[in-house]
């Protein structure tokens, strides 16, 4: 809702069924909302409704939605991936290893905008000691970690 800090928070199941490690994190200030996907700017008290897909949990790869929602880019959305459910097998083959390291020193945040159509690297901040990756976003898509 334009107007009112909002946050998402998508979790990983623990061994129990409850919400376990957080996943991703996704947090929308007062002022980032800016434009729907047909260019229409919001006012202050419109809102809309945000859903956030998993593509592929092994992939690290979501979808947000609506699909063209912009932000404001003085204001940007903030996203926060973490990846620590990996447990630094960041190529899954099942050890971890110097290709694992290699790995982590140049993973990302990746955007496509068109499903089928090639990924973009954006550039995000990498907390290597919190397994997570953060990034200001401009606007709804699909983003995935990759390298």
């Amino acid at each position: 809702k334009r107007g009112e800090d909002r946050e998402l928070r998508m979790y990983f199941d623990d061994p129990d069924g409850g919400p376990g490690e957080e996943y991703m994190r996704l947090r929308v200030d007062a002022g980032s909302l800016y434009k729907r996907p047909d260019g229409s700017l919001f006012q202050v008290g419109d809102s809309v409704l945000i859903t956030v897909r998993v593509v592929d949990p092994e992939q690290i790869y979501f979808e947000f939605e609506p699909s063209g929602l912009r932000f404001n880019p003085s204001v940007p959305a903030e996203l926060k991936i973490e990846y620590a459910e990996t447990e630094g097998d960041l190529d899954d083959d099942g050890d971890v290893d110097n290709d694992d390291d290699a790995i982590e020193q140049v993973i990302d945040l990746w955007r496509q905008e068109q499903a089928g159509q090639d990924f973009v690297k954006l550039g995000a901040i990498k907390i290597e000691d919190l397994d997570e990756i953060e990034a200001d976003i401009l606007g709804f898509t699909r983003y995935a970690i990759a390298y």
